[in-house]
């Protein structure tokens, strides 16, 4: 079982018994997280965490909850879309609302940047972010710097497509 902490954050597996605190934890943050995650819809609901709280458990897969000192899971955090042969690997992140602006997702993400380069063999880490989404972009700069580039329409939002700026972190 992979857990991460930087002694502020952890990054620790979801249990099955806290689909209800994630669901609520999403459901207080739509008003944040509608605009930049498809996933987040007033429908999500402790089922909706159950799966995918399953799902992150799968081997491959890495998303993993994260958590305040005490416990209080605030968000997720993870790797997806791995290109194996090339050693790259798509960082993503999401924070409750109430927890925004406190450094929580920088931290989070690079603890998962560390582990994609130190535990799965991976070179680079790409963060792909909306043109209008401009607090993941701080996050984004704050552990790559300037975006690298914009890819048009990259992101499908709701029914827009969003532009994305890509950002990348390499090992060293």
């Amino acid at each position: 079982m992979t857990r991460l902490s930087d002694g502020v954050v952890t990054l620790a597996p979801a249990r099955l018994e806290e689909a209800e605190a994630i669901a609520a934890t999403v459901q207080a943050s739509l008003h944040t997280l509608v605009p930049w995650m498809h996933w987040a819809t007033p429908a999500y609901d402790a089922e909706s965490a159950r799966e995918w709280i399953e799902t992150a458990a799968r081997p491959g897969v890495h998303g993993l909850s994260i958590r305040l000192a005490n416990g209080t899971i605030i968000g997720s955090c993870g790797l997806q879309n791995p290109d194996e042969p090339q050693h790259c690997i798509e960082l993503g992140y999401w924070l409750g609302s109430a927890y925004t602006g406190n450094g929580y997702a920088t931290r989070a993400a690079r603890l998962m940047i560390a582990h994609a380069f130190q535990s799965l063999d991976m070179h680079r880490v790409t963060i792909l972010v909306s043109v209008h989404n401009q607090r993941s972009q701080r996050v984004a700069e704050r552990l790559a710097g300037s975006p690298e580039g914009t890819l048009r329409e990259r992101l499908h939002v709701g029914d827009e497509w969003h532009d994305a700026y890509v950002y990348g972190v390499v090992a060293s």
